[in-house]
């Protein structure tokens, strides 16, 4: 259908693009692409060999750990390889709950997460719920700029909470969350009554391009976060977990990554995408990224200001404010009224602009953006695209984007 759709709507006359999906993928860094390539031609053998070959892969292998240990704060043995983030986000989730459904099968165990979070913390959530007979969940509904209130998540604390998970921007409208003022709260809460302390664990892949992430200054037990979007190589996410997090493999095999996830070793991925993150975490690269992707945010915002039917999230006035401020960067999420968000993704791809929907869905999915129905917007969550920013684009291009905008708005919205 959507093949369909595109061809009906595409301007033949297009002879350039631009691209504002970054927070979906980015494309692969020179530099790494001929990193991918010269260890995929030098280091072909497998880790777990014993010969020459195989010792030589496991040698780069460890230093690509160490490398990434040191961008995230860690000791590299807590550092594990995964195929993607949502590989990540399955194997600690459902790990952890896994473990705890064994060790303590005669309690009712409670995760926390929010049901406006990405689907690939949801759903291994909500799979837990549904084949673990001593799980239950607490949905912890974000405010009006997706933002987990801290004293909620304390109310619903109680001596059984097990898990909590969250990511540390919203992927659909940038909103940080205060992971260690949360941490801070849960842990004073838990030393007070004598409880557990429940594992906290956070998806930072929408952060780590911008943000600082340091896991033992956040206070977690796990973090994931994926390189695609940086810029590298598809393929290749990073799991850390803290010491002591008891979890159940979920993944069983040839016991790669110490027997967390079995498979086989994308070598020339992590090897590559180590190198790009080491640039990626710079701080002096990543304050000016962070510095000019902010502007072309905010120039894009003001330029849309004043266009009455085109709604621009982040409070309940949907203008600019503090929230832009205090939010990450990249992300910006938009509606046109009375107009599906497919059918203006499309609008616009036929005029040579990408852009993404808040959430991949389909025309004939009762589906939308998680953040808008989750704070009881079905109708707008139907009707929003995301724009994802990166140090790639221009203002040139945000001219481009906002004239096509105001063009499809005047001709298409009545």
């Amino acid at each position: 259908m959507f093949n369909f759709l595109r061809s009906f709507f595409k301007n033949k006359n297009i002879s350039s693009r631009a691209y504002f999906d970054y927070a979906s993928a980015s494309n692969v860094d020179s530099t790494v692409l001929k990193q991918y390539l010269r260890v995929s031609s030098e280091y072909f053998a497998n880790a777990s060999s014993i010969h020459e070959e195989g010792e030589k892969v496991k040698e780069i292998y460890n230093e690509a750990r160490k490398r990434v240990a040191r961008c995230i704060k860690a000791r590299a043995h807590n550092v594990y390889f995964t195929s993607s983030t949502t590989e990540a986000n399955n194997i600690f989730i459902k790990g952890v709950c896994l473990a705890a459904n064994l060790a303590k099968p005669n309690l009712l165990l409670n995760i926390m997460y929010s049901s406006s979070d990405h689907s690939s913390i949801i759903e291994p959530i909500l799979w837990c719920k549904k084949f673990l007979p001593n799980i239950s969940v607490t949905n912890l509904l974000s405010n009006k700029i997706g933002k987990i209130v801290v004293d909620d998540v304390v109310k619903n604390l109680n001596k059984n909470t097990e898990l909590i998970c969250l990511s540390c921007v919203n992927s659909e409208v940038g909103t940080i969350q205060e992971i260690k003022k949360l941490v801070q709260a849960v842990r004073e809460v838990s030393t007070k009554n004598g409880w557990a302390m429940p594992k906290i664990f956070i998806d930072a892949t929408q952060a780590i391009k911008y943000f600082e992430v340091d896991v033992h200054n956040l206070g977690v037990d796990g973090v994931s976060f994926g390189l695609s979007k940086l810029g590298g190589i598809p393929g290749c996410a990073v799991l850390w977990i803290k010491d002591q997090t008891k979890l159940e493999s979920i993944i069983s095999g040839g016991g790669q990554e110490e027997g967390v996830r079995s498979g086989t070793e994308n070598i020339p991925a992590i090897v590559a995408n180590s190198y790009l993150l080491e640039k990626v975490c710079d701080k002096k690269g990543q304050t000016e990224n962070r510095e000019y992707v902010y502007s072309l945010r905010n120039y894009l915002i003001k330029q849309l200001e004043e266009e009455n039917r085109i709604i621009i999230f982040g409070d309940t006035k949907f203008k600019y404010n503090k929230f832009y401020e205090d939010s990450a960067p990249h992300i910006l999420l938009l509606s046109a009224k009375d107009m599906l968000g497919e059918e203006l993704c499309l609008r616009l791809d036929a005029r040579g602009i990408a852009v993404s929907t808040a959430s991949a869905c389909s025309l004939l999915e009762n589906s939308g953006s998680n953040f808008l129905k989750s704070i009881s917007e079905p109708i707008l969550a139907k009707e929003t695209i995301r724009i994802s920013l990166s140090e790639k684009n221009t203002k040139n291009e945000i001219d481009v984007l906002v004239k096509a905008l105001r063009h499809i708005i005047k001709k298409f919205v009545k």
